[in-house]
């Protein structure tokens, strides 16, 4: 299991805007020092587009549906 750290904002936020902070905190992530602080405290630094995250998180719904599902836990 892992713990995700993201930046998402409200529904219908223009995509330009979305685009800037995306490359903003991708760029902050990148940056040594920040890297190497992250990297020491056992984080690792991602970053990339909203579509990038969304395909995650997509992903990652899955993943955990199917083993809710293969425990026999059912939807409440």
């Amino acid at each position: 299991m892992q713990t995700v750290l993201s930046l998402v904002g409200r529904a219908g936020t223009p995509r330009p805007i979305l685009d800037k902070l995306a490359q903003a905190v991708t760029r902050g992530l990148q940056a040594d020092g920040m890297r190497q602080t992250l990297l020491a405290k056992g984080v690792e630094p991602v970053g990339g587009t909203p579509e990038q995250f969304a395909n995650f998180m997509s992903g990652e719904m899955r993943r955990y549906a199917a083993a809710a599902s293969a425990a026999g836990l059912q939807r409440e």
